[in-house]
């Protein structure tokens, strides 16, 4: 699918440029909102070296889950591995790995958008455009918990600062 994204990318990209040039109008245009750490190689990598997309690249976005439904349905608890072996959600958010943890994906993100070819790769906009605790968006142990929502809202938010002013 890579391929058929870089293509309409490519095509609709310049054309919007266009027309908001015509209007009098600013716009700013991005992609490719990926949802795993999976995608960020191949697709803002793709994105933002292929010389028919990456000048026309204004921002970055990307979702985040670090969990799914076979981590719900094998009981994920906040602090402790669950007895079926499925680690635990404040481990993986914390995690290190760019496949979980919220600052190292971020992290990733960061370098693969300062290594493309788009205008001002270093002052590329990065946004984290959604996130949650799981991509099944069942119940699990943390989602609308009035102890454990706060607390896992409160850490995304401290890794996404500490990521941007440790140098991001």
């Amino acid at each position: 699918r890579l391929s058929e994204y870089l293509a309409l990318y490519a095509a609709t990209a310049p054309l919007i440029r266009a027309q908001a040039a015509k209007d009098g109008a600013v716009v700013r245009i991005g992609g490719p909102t990926i949802a795993n750490s999976g995608g960020i190689s191949p697709f803002i990598g793709g994105l933002l070296n292929n010389s028919s997309t990456a000048p026309y690249v204004d921002f970055v976005s990307y979702h985040l889950y670090p969990a799914g439904q076979a981590d719900i349905t094998g009981g994920m608890l906040w602090d402790q591995t669950s007895p079926t072996g499925v680690g635990s959600l404040y481990s993986r958010i914390q995690s290190p790995s760019k496949f979980s943890g919220f600052a190292a994906q971020y992290l990733a993100v960061a370098n693969a958008v300062k290594a493309g070819k788009q205008p001002n790769p270093t002052q590329t906009k990065i946004y984290l455009d959604e996130y949650n605790t799981d991509w099944a968006f069942s119940d699990d142990c943390c989602r609308n918990n009035p102890i454990y929502s706060p607390l896992f809202n409160g850490l995304v938010m401290v890794d996404m600062l500490d990521a941007v002013y440790t140098g991001a």
